[in-house]
Order: structure tokens, then sequence, then C-alpha cells
């Protein structure tokens, strides 16, 4: 293949739904995960309902199975573990 292909993870979620398995993987204390809307007045402009991405067309191309977000999450782990 030629040209810029853009790539992201193999499933769309939310930004909360992130945190919690970022919270599950990394094995944080989930009680200190504040979800809710911000405090009034806080937010430059609205906010998008959906900024997901779909790279199954960029994946098909390129002939690939894009990882989950718990193995991104756990590669990112064992990664930042590793530099210690």
């Amino acid at each position: 293949r030629t040209g810029i292909h853009h790539c992201c993870g193999g499933e769309a979620i939310s930004r909360v739904e992130l945190a919690r398995r970022a919270v599950e993987v990394f094995g944080l204390d989930g009680d200190l995960l504040d979800v809710g809307p911000p405090p009034p007045g806080e937010l430059p402009g609205p906010i998008p309902y959906d900024t997901s991405l779909d790279g199954s067309a960029t994946a098909a191309a390129l002939g690939v199975t894009p990882p989950t977000v718990e193995e991104q999450l756990r590669r990112l782990r064992d990664e930042l573990r590793s530099r210690r």
C-alpha cells in the first residue's frame, strides 16, 4: 500500500470507559475515579458527543487486526515497567 494510513485501536470506547479500563489494567484505585459533568463554566465550548474513529478500512487494507484497548493498555503498562 502507498500513501498515509491512519490507524487507531480496534474498538471505540468513551473517555470514561478508557479510564475504567486503565484503572483495571494498571491496578489503580477505582474509587479515585470521579465521573460526572464538569463544573459550570469550565468547558471552553461544546464537546462533541462522539469522537470515535473507525479504523476498519485501514486494517483491512493493511491486512492487520488492530489491538484491543486492553492489549494497548497492557503494552503501555509493560513498557513503562521495563523503563524502571
